[in-house]
């Protein structure tokens, strides 16, 4: 990963070393299965029962696994795009707004200096409505911006979560594998490799229910951001009293005008 967040082909590399790793905990079952089976004959009549039990255990433990993840590897998320957006909202909307900010005011644009009277006056008032619409969209862009890179970040995790879980894992899997080749060591190596499964699974789990708990409490941001969308007091109602209209920048008012050099000017807005 990179300074401006995960790549596309940076998560693809994530997901597919998690569905290589998921694979080998399917070989891994299933060489340890073969195992038992090589030395079936060995296994005295009165323990087979038992280990036949054990080996069906371990295949549903696997299975569970595999249908527990399944729907995480079908709808995995895609953080680049979520990331992505949330640049687009900043770079394209929130930088150029934030620009304008700082010119919707009387130290930027001087008026005050080299105009007076009604129409300087009226032209002043328009600045403040202006800022204030300005910002509001400014104060959204960068909700929406964190929002997006933090839910991201948020999916990211969960997946190396649970690479690493499947990769240290992995070791237990073959020391279980090579214990069964024994022949003796089959029942108990039946048992550690059940045991490595399960707490993968908890481990998978876990990791999915902090990214829930996280996308929970994500509702305050996300009902903040619902709140600034719905709030037009810098957008006022038009004529007709229809809200999110952008404040007018001109009013009657700004057809006298009066420079300070002297000289009377006659012109006319037309609104």
């Amino acid at each position: 990963m990179t300074a401006v967040g995960v790549t596309d082909s940076e998560f693809n590399d994530i997901l597919t070393k998690v569905g290589t790793n998921l694979d080998k905990v399917q070989t891994s079952a299933q060489s340890l299965y073969d195992s038992v089976a090589s030395i079936w004959d060995w296994i005295p009549p009165w323990l087979k029962d038992d280990v036949n039990h054990l080996l069906t255990k371990m295949w549903d433990i696997v299975k569970e696994v595999f249908d527990y993840i399944k729907e995480f590897v079908l709808n995995p998320g895609w953080p680049p795009a979520l990331w992505h957006a949330g640049e687009v909202w900043t770079s394209q909307v929130g930088n150029p707004v934030s620009t304008v900010v700082g010119e919707t005011t009387l130290n930027y644009s001087q008026v005050d200096d080299h105009w007076q009277g009604p129409a300087a006056t009226a032209y002043k008032n328009t600045l403040p409505a202006q800022n204030a619409a300005l910002a509001a969209i400014k104060a959204t862009c960068d909700a929406l911006d964190t929002a997006l890179k933090t839910m991201a970040g948020a999916i990211v995790a969960f997946w190396l979560a649970c690479l690493a879980a499947l990769l240290s894992a992995l070791p237990e899997f073959g020391a279980e594998e090579a214990a069964a080749d024994t022949g003796v060591g089959a029942p108990p190596a039946i048992l550690a490799f059940i045991a490595s499964v399960v707490k993968l699974l908890g481990i998978i789990s876990g990791s999915a229910a902090l990214l829930w708990a996280f996308a929970g409490s994500q509702v305050g941001p996300y009902t903040t951001i619902n709140q600034h969308l719905n709030n037009w007091s810098a957008f006022p109602p038009s004529g007709s009293g229809q809200q999110g209209n952008w404040p007018k920048a001109t009013t009657p008012g700004m057809s006298d005008a009066t420079f300070v050099d002297g000289h009377d000017s006659q012109w006319r807005f037309l609104a």
